[in-house]
């Protein structure tokens, strides 16, 4: 048996910030909107409940994963963190082609 709201999950975090629509989930699962509607609610329910760090969006008209606004202060320090690699990496790289 297919585990639906796992295949979701799935789905939503390679969709990203693009996320997905209840046309193209319930396309992708071959089931009737009303049942993914029933699948989106159960993930957002579980991810409320089982202190995760993600929580399921409705935007317009798409559903996607995002942070949970309580960890904020951290994905900060990440960005941060990342962006700080990349700039010393591009800046070792141009210090090869310097004279």
């Amino acid at each position: 048996m297919t585990n639906y709201i796992s295949v979701l999950e799935g789905l939503l975090f390679v969709a990203g910030d693009d996320g997905i629509s209840l046309e193209e989930a319930s396309y992708i699962l071959e089931l009737e909107r009303s049942a993914v509607r029933q699948l989106l609610d159960e993930l957002k329910k579980r991810l409320e409940d089982e202190n995760s760090g993600l929580e399921l969006l409705l935007t317009a008209s798409h559903y996607k994963l995002v942070t949970k606004a309580s960890l904020k202060s951290y994905i900060e320090i990440c960005s941060f963190s990342i962006f700080f690699s990349i700039v010393s990496s591009v800046s070792r790289n141009v210090s090869d082609y310097c004279v």
